[in-house]
């Protein structure tokens, strides 16, 4: 049986290419970022070679940078103490889904920003298991048993990617990479 290790940046130049190519179309003048699960930090020191980063704040459960905010991002307590309005871009690359901060951030966007997931679709040798919470948003009682199938997943995230009850902003342009364990979507949203 093989086990799947989680990687940090393991296509970071695609990352990259997503992020310079989604903020070139933009066009947001001042660069001030909210990185979620900020890791090493790695994408945005990255990206500083490209773009002026004017603000950067990383959060992330674990810290492994230093000035990193401690939070869980799955947690919507922890993710309303932010202002979004400060921000013109924000990052979330967690290990799976990234739909439950994704709709909490989304549905608090009152102007234009641009919003970066990375969704991975492989979370155990047996495949992808979609979340409690888009389940729920699916309409899909927790009594039923879901099978690890990766296309469930990708179905998933198509609805996932749609406006909550609460949002004011909608996506107006977004590109999508798709690889075989993992997405990285690159959105403007306004």
């Amino acid at each position: 049986m093989s086990h799947q290790t989680k990687t940090d940046n393991r296509r970071l130049d695609l990352k990259v290419q997503l992020r310079r190519h989604t903020l070139d179309q933009a066009q947001l003048g001042a660069i001030r970022v909210l990185e979620l699960c900020a890791g090493e930090g790695a994408v945005w020191r990255t990206m500083r070679r490209h773009v002026k980063v004017a603000d950067y704040v990383p959060v992330d459960i674990a810290p492994r940078l230093p000035g990193t905010l401690k939070g869980d991002v799955m947690d919507e307590r922890f993710l309303s103490a932010f202002d979004l309005s400060r921000f013109t871009v924000i990052d979330i690359d967690t290990y799976g889904e990234p739909w439950k901060p994704w709709r909490h951030v989304f549905e608090r966007l009152t102007r234009k920003t641009v919003v970066f997931l990375t969704h991975g679709t492989v979370s155990s040798p047996a495949g992808a298991r979609i979340s409690e919470f888009a389940c729920e948003i699916l309409g899909i009682p927790k009594s039923w048993e879901i099978p690890r199938k990766q296309e469930l997943a990708l179905f998933a995230a198509r609805y996932m990617l749609l406006a909550g009850e609460g949002a004011v902003c909608s996506i107006r342009k977004g590109w999508k990479v798709s690889l075989e364990n993992v997405s990285y979507y690159g959105l403007i949203c306004g």
